[in-house]
């Protein structure tokens, strides 16, 4: 898997990408402040790219990510000698009736019966054009794409509040676990770029109007490639973005009554919109497509990853039945175990305790918060502050979802990378909240 091509152009790209990323910065830092850190946010995800790529291919030796790789390259030889086909492929569901253009000079893909990992692996055959079939360039490049998701969810997070544009490096582009989870050929990098491009363009859309039929339609397409590869993010990110909203625009209403009578008025009309909305994407969904068969999803899901070709590096969240009340009395633990594990206690190898470090500081801090803010008032500022809300919320709901489903901490680290970011960001808000409250106070003592 290691050539050559690797050694000598991985460094040429890492060079290349990160001074058109200062020329960026040169030209953005003096209206924008938080370019500051643009640079240095830039080359750490092509460093946690390089890492990545160093522990599959010497460590691991292989897995899903080279594997993409590799049905990429053959799509895009395909490319070369049936160019038409290539685009019917890359721009449609299906691969069955093309399977006979592959020979012994293309290679032949995998995934072909897998509709959402082959949905990577067309992705990533454009890279394949300027990577030179390099799988340490390919995921640099990736990597430097990546960075533009998570970049404008820090922007949009410092636009609400821009005296936190340091603080919120470390709950957005610095955090470790996305810089080496989040850059590298998986449907994790895709999904956390495509959840926060849909977040941002959305935002500007909706709420700042700006630009709203090109915002709209980078959303929709973002979206729908989250959607096309999981699913269950864009059923947890699309309820507290449309309440979020919603939340919003109640809150510009400023006589009180106006809004306890427009207040039930607008959710009703979110509920219903949601409601259509789910009906016209539900042949999308798959095994999403209704709460009974989410349910069996998620029980069989659990049940598969705990048998014993996974032991050693499971856990157990306990039995239960595919109905609402047995899977909602897994809701604490679900919750808890799509946040802050695997801790400390369940690493058993290099890997999983970098990952439990993370989660330790992550438990410490929100614990931290917690207490100095207090459970009461934490929950007046979430109900209070729409942003705040639907980061809480989108990622609750999304951790729900993986601590319920998965019992493997290999896949635990991954899956969960799309919601940390709005998590920690929360947490981070509601922090600063409460010293805005606790300073306007002050005077009064």
């Amino acid at each position: 898997m290691l050539t050559v091509w690797d050694f000598v152009l991985s460094p040429l790209y890492i060079l290349i990408i990160f001074f058109v990323g200062k020329n960026i910065k040169q030209k953005r830092i003096k209206l924008n402040p938080e370019y500051e850190f643009f640079t240095s946010g830039l080359l750490l995800k092509m460093i946690g790219a390089v890492i990545f790529c160093m522990i599959y291919t010497l460590y691991y030796e292989g897995g899903d990510t080279t594997a993409y790789h590799q049905a990429a390259v053959s799509l895009k030889k395909l490319s070369f000698y049936h160019t038409d086909i290539y685009f019917k492929i890359l721009t449609g569901n299906y691969i069955y009736e093309y399977l006979g253009y592959f020979d012994y000079r293309t290679g032949y893909p995998q995934y072909w019966r897998d509709p959402q990992s082959f949905l990577v692996v067309r992705l990533t055959s454009i890279i394949e054009f300027f990577s030179f079939n390099s799988y340490y360039v390919t995921s640099i490049i990736l990597s430097a794409f990546s960075f533009t998701g998570i970049w404008k969810l820090y922007r949009l997070f410092c636009s609400y509040y821009p005296q936190l544009i340091e603080k919120f490096t470390y709950t957005t582009i610095f955090i470790p676990s996305l810089a080496f989870w989040g850059s590298g050929i998986l449907k994790d990098t895709f999904t956390l770029t495509g959840a926060c491009w849909f977040t941002f363009h959305i935002h500007e859309a909706v709420i700042k109007r700006k630009s709203f039929y090109k915002n709209i339609i980078i959303a929709l397409i973002s979206g729908y490639l989250v959607l096309k590869i999981k699913p269950y993010i864009i059923l947890s990110l699309i309820p507290g973005a449309l309440i979020w909203f919603a939340f919003q625009k109640l809150k510009s209403v400023g006589n009180s009554l106006a809004r306890a009578v427009f207040g039930p008025l607008l959710f009703s009309i979110v509920l219903g919109f949601f409601l259509i909305l789910f009906s016209s994407i539900k042949g999308d969904l798959g095994a999403y497509s209704s709460v009974e068969s989410i349910l069996n999803k998620a029980s069989v899901t659990q049940k598969d990853l705990k048998q014993d070709y996974n032991k050693g590096n499971s856990f157990d969240i306990g039995e239960f039945d595919p109905t609402i009340s047995g899977v909602f009395r897994k809701f604490p633990i679900a919750v808890f175990s799509g946040i802050f594990r695997p801790t400390l206690l369940d690493a058993k190898n290099i890997v999983m305790f970098i990952s439990a470090i993370e989660n330790t500081l992550v438990l410490l801090g929100v614990i931290y918060v917690l207490f100095s803010v207090g459970i009461f008032r934490t929950y007046t500022i979430i109900s209070n502050n729409p942003i705040i809300f639907f980061s809480i919320l989108y990622a609750v709901l999304f951790s729900f979802s993986v601590g319920l489903s998965t019992s493997n901490f290999g896949a635990l680290v991954r899956y969960k990378i799309p919601s940390t970011p709005f998590f920690l960001s929360g947490i981070l808000m509601i922090w600063m909240e409460n010293k805005i409250i606790l300073q306007a106070v002050k005077p009064n003592k």
